[in-house]
């Protein structure tokens, strides 16, 4: 006699149960009255996560600049471009449920991974966004280098009006700009300043002070 067993085998409801509680803590995290302590738990899985994305992806870009030519000055972005993708993301997985959300800035955070700009003793070199190729300039094809203000509109996170300090633009020849201003190339004033010092003695063009107000140097195409 063959004794045949019924095996159950458990359902698979393991995505199910971390979406369902996803759902639970988004209702709670927006609701009025909500509670307190859930809402601090979520806030900090998204400030955690997105610090972590933050660290990997400038250990990341500092490497793949890094492993490039030996270079004078290379100049990555700002720190708020490798914090908000990640942000982004996780706010997507643990308050919005949303897989399409969270793919599109996961993939966006490493798309950022390879953006840089150096400066040799012969050229200057930007990288966009990956897959884009490197765009390679020689200081002879410089038109004019100038340290410049620059005006913001009003935002959230500032104030419209004139810029502070002075911002580097570097114009070239085929029409191209590139400029320290939009935050793929971040640099303290002092290190903008050395740049141009530098810059300008290898393609023999002044530097520029443009006084405040003055907008002429940024009426080119950007080369980044």
């Amino acid at each position: 006699m063959l004794l045949c067993a019924r095996v159950q085998h458990e359902p698979k409801v393991g995505w199910k149960r971390r979406r369902k509680r996803l759902d639970h803590l988004a209702e709670i995290t927006f609701r009025p009255g909500g509670s307190l302590s859930e809402c601090l738990f979520a806030f900090v899985e998204v400030a955690i996560g997105s610090y972590c994305g933050y660290l990997i992806l400038t250990t990341l870009n500092r490497w793949y600049a890094a492993s490039k030519e030996m270079s004078e000055f290379v100049l990555r972005p700002a720190w708020i471009i490798f914090f908000m993708p990640p942000g982004m993301a996780f706010l997507g997985l643990v308050l919005l449920t949303s897989a399409v959300w969270s793919t599109v800035f996961v993939a966006l955070s490493l798309f950022l991974i390879p953006v840089h700009s150096r400066f040799t003793g012969k050229q200057m070199t930007t990288q966009a966004l990956w897959p884009m190729p490197e765009r390679r300039h020689r200081y002879a094809d410089i038109k004019s280098i100038a340290l410049a203000f620059y005006y913001s509109p009003p935002g959230a996170q500032s104030r419209r009006g004139w810029s502070r300090e002075r911002s580097l633009y570097l114009r070239f020849r085929d029409g191209s700009l590139w400029t320290t201003m939009n935050g793929l190339a971040d640099a303290t004033l002092e290190q903008r300043e050395k740049l141009a010092d530098f810059v300008s003695k290898r393609s023999g063009v002044p530097v520029e002070y443009p006084p405040l107000g003055d907008t002429s140097c940024r009426s080119s195409r950007s080369a980044h």
